[in-house]
């Protein structure tokens, strides 16, 4: 959960990090799920972070990067 009560869940099935709002809306889909590596590309998501500042964090494991966005504007 942000600074602002989104709610950050990573999807295996999609390979993707889903936002939503502390109702359930989903606001934004983060990544997809790719067969090559590439930014936003994701094969096997293992860890999620956002930080003090909603810059969020995707760890994936089998492309072993990490990526680091920027705090996001939804709404």
């Amino acid at each position: 959960i942000d600074n602002d009560n989104h709610i950050y869940i990573s999807d295996a099935q999609f390979g993707n990090v889903q936002i939503f709002s502390n109702s359930g809306q989903l606001l934004l889909a983060v990544g997809r799920l790719e067969s090559e590596p590439g930014p936003g590309y994701y094969s096997l998501i293992t860890g999620i972070a956002v930080d003090e500042r909603n810059h969020l964090y995707i760890l994936d494991q089998f492309y072993k990067k990490l990526d680091i966005f920027r705090k996001l504007e939804i709404e």
